[in-house]
């Protein structure tokens, strides 16, 4: 399970950085940037597709950025949406691979 995501380019500046796992919602992973202030969460029964949403709260009906994906664990699997509250363009999602040094 990927530890961080970077998110990027985003319309809604406020929303683009890092984002780490921080714990479980409805059965995954949810995200938070580093810093606090927003979350990166999934929606929907486990084993359905979800809905990945970029808010303040989870289970956020007010999201700043909205993706619909049938896999479960990685929100960086396609393009993202902008929903109301957020402004285009939408973001780009990408996993942060860190590798630890060999001594």
């Amino acid at each position: 399970m990927p530890l961080a995501y970077e998110v990027s380019g985003a319309g809604t500046a406020a929303v683009n950085g890092d984002y780490s796992a921080e714990g479980t919602y409805l059965g995954g992973t949810y995200y938070q940037i580093a810093g606090g202030g927003f979350l990166m969460w999934r929606s929907g029964a486990p084993g359905s597709p979800g809905n990945w949403s970029i808010s303040v709260n989870l289970g956020d009906p007010t999201a700043f950025m909205y993706y619909r994906t049938a896999n479960q664990v990685n929100p960086d699997d396609g393009p993202w949406a902008r929903l109301t509250q957020g402004t285009n363009p939408p973001p780009t999602v990408t996993e942060i691979k860190r590798f630890a040094a060999r001594p």
